[in-house]
């Protein structure tokens, strides 16, 4: 009989190449909807030097993911007055959810109105150790 065992255990979010993974698949979404021109415009110049370099710091949100839905990624959502999208991710059943601004501006309002709701549970991911 094979046994498999794992040393090295990791928190989700501890992993550098998960948020990184994850702007990049934000950074798809909006070459998809919003067209190619406009992905490569430099206003996502420090979406990608954060994509292949780790240059930057950008928080992703932790969520419960759709119901029934165990993988989406929305079109690019642009709220008044911001600059660049959010992006909402679900990959196995959990959600996410991108802020391509490196202001982080509309993740910091989305995180407001979830403090004051209180009834969805979420998170920032920690940062890499």
């Amino acid at each position: 009989m094979a046994k498999v065992s794992m040393a090295n255990q990791q928190q989700l979010g501890r992993e550098p190449k998960l948020a990184r993974a994850l702007l990049k698949v934000a950074l798809g979404s909006v070459a998809l909807n919003w067209g190619l021109a406009l992905a490569r415009d430099s206003r996502f110049d420090p979406v990608r030097a954060f994509v292949r370099k780790g240059v930057g710091d950008f928080d992703i949100l932790l969520t419960q993911g759709r119901p029934g839905c165990s993988h989406h990624v929305s079109a690019p959502m642009l709220r008044p007055g911001d600059q660049l999208p959010l992006v909402e991710i679900t990959l196995f059943g959990v959600g996410f959810v991108v802020d391509t601004d490196p202001a982080q501006a509309g993740l910091a309002v989305l995180r407001q109105a979830l403090e004051q709701d209180g009834g969805v549970p979420w998170m920032i991911l920690p940062k890499a150790a």
